[in-house]
């Protein structure tokens, strides 16, 4: 792989960590989805999986596989404390991420949302 191989892959896994700790740092009383410091995040990260040669297939494509790869840790972050708030605000921040995620990545990521223990 050559050095544009790495930066693409390494600015979109360092835009999406950049995510995952807005979402974690997002007030309650904003939803995660509305934070702009998680949007523009999300948003870098989806570019750098367009750079070649990340876009082995179709560059949307691979967008849908980087979010599968941020959603998770933005969701995982989010529940850290454990409370049934955060685990709500998790499910709704997927939910808002649903259809840039392709789709077997979606199932699994749903099925551990819901594996969560409920308080």
């Amino acid at each position: 792989m050559g050095l544009g191989s790495n930066t693409a892959t390494d600015g979109a896994a360092s835009s999406g960590s950049r995510a995952a700790i807005g979402a974690a740092t997002t007030p309650g009383n904003v939803a995660i989805n509305a934070n702009p410091s998680v949007v523009l995040s999300l948003s870098r990260s989806d570019d750098y999986a367009r750079r070649p040669p990340n876009t082995k297939l179709d560059g949307d494509i691979e967008v849908q596989r980087n979010r599968a790869r941020t959603s998770p840790r933005s969701s995982n972050r989010t529940v850290a404390d454990g409370s049934q708030t955060s685990l709500q605000r998790a499910i709704d921040f997927f939910h808002g991420q649903y259809d840039r995620i392709d789709p077997s990545s979606r199932a699994t990521i749903d099925t551990a949302l819901r594996r969560r223990p409920q308080l």
